[in-house]
């Protein structure tokens, strides 16, 4: 597998799903907004660079969707996907950075009536 370091100058983007994983940025930034295909992307540019996240809403297909646009639009060196997804454990706080070593894909409830998600913010 081919390994890419993680650079300060190069420029970033970041996609979550849900709007409580989103506001802490917005509370401390102060972003430009922008419409592309109905998803509002928060754009800012530092030090010659831009910072650029966007809310995909729950579920594989919409993560896709942003993805791509935000590589269409934007032509980040790196996308990084945040939020809740797959860090769940009691050792783990608010705040704290999972880096999973697999990638587990889990049937939304819709797709399998056996499973729900719950989210408790």
């Amino acid at each position: 597998m081919n390994s890419k370091k993680f650079d300060n100058s190069e420029e970033k983007t970041t996609i979550v799903a849900m709007e409580a994983e989103l506001k802490p940025f917005l509370d401390i930034y102060d972003f430009e907004k922008r419409i592309i295909e109905n998803l509002k992307f928060r754009v800012k540019n530092a030090n010659g660079k831009k910072i650029v996240f966007v809310q995909s809403y729950s579920g594989k297909v919409n993560s896709a969707i942003a993805t791509t646009l935000m590589i269409r639009e934007f032509d980040p060196d790196w996308v990084i996907v945040a939020g809740t997804s797959g860090g769940v454990n009691e050792s783990l706080g608010i705040g704290d950075i999972a880096i999973s070593r697999d990638r587990v894909s889990v049937r939304p409830w819709y797709e399998n009536r056996s499973c729900a998600f719950v989210y408790s913010l």
